[in-house]
């Protein structure tokens, strides 16, 4: 099975072991998917954004795309939300770009991009790829306004005011993004 993990700005992992692209990693024992410290396994997550829930929130948060084998255990949080599989035998395949990270929770869709404005600590730039990515899902436009703009004030707004609101952001974002662009072409 191919899943994410998540490192250390250093490819450790929360307990310090450090890994590399390549290599093969074994644990004995049973193996138990669990959250805390009761569980036994080398830990990863199938879709990108869960990984973030059950590793600190850090920009500089490395993600390892693995392929665990042997014997593997899952378990899902008390509202359904997070998964987490925990396996005997694991291989880093690679490590991925922030760009490829971003790129990865953008088409895994309105799902992970949820999640990932949550969880992940995100640049400026970041946010504002994300922002741009919501255009037509006022809902989802909302969601990144509140969380990764602290737009507090979003969902506390009759339904006009949230329109002139997302009008607002995004006139702001295009701005943003014009300059960018003509940063690029000089």
């Amino acid at each position: 099975m191919v899943g994410y993990k998540a490192f250390n700005s250093d490819k450790t992992n929360r307990y310090g072991k450090e890994f590399k692209e390549g290599e093969h990693y074994h644990v004995d024992g049973d193996i138990l998917a669990r959250f805390g410290t009761e569980g036994n396994g080398l830990y990863y997550c199938t879709h990108i954004a869960d990984i973030f829930r059950f590793f600190p929130n850090d920009e500089d948060v490395k993600v390892g795309v693995v392929k665990a084998t042997g014997q593997i255990d899952s378990c899902i949080d008390d509202y359904n939300n997070y998964e987490i599989f925990a396996s005997s035998d694991m291989e880093i395949l690679r490590f991925l770009t922030r760009e490829e990270v971003l790129n990865l929770i953008i088409l895994d869709g309105r799902y992970s991009i949820e999640k990932a404005i949550k969880t992940y600590k995100l640049t400026d730039e970041e946010k504002d790829i994300i922002l741009d990515n919501a255009r037509g899902d006022y809902q989802l436009m909302g969601e990144v306004l509140w969380y990764c703009y602290d737009r507090k004030e979003i969902y506390h707004v009759d339904r006009e005011d949230y329109y002139q609101i997302l009008t607002e952001e995004y006139t702001k974002l295009d701005e943003r993004l014009k300059e960018k662009k003509s940063k690029i072409k000089k």
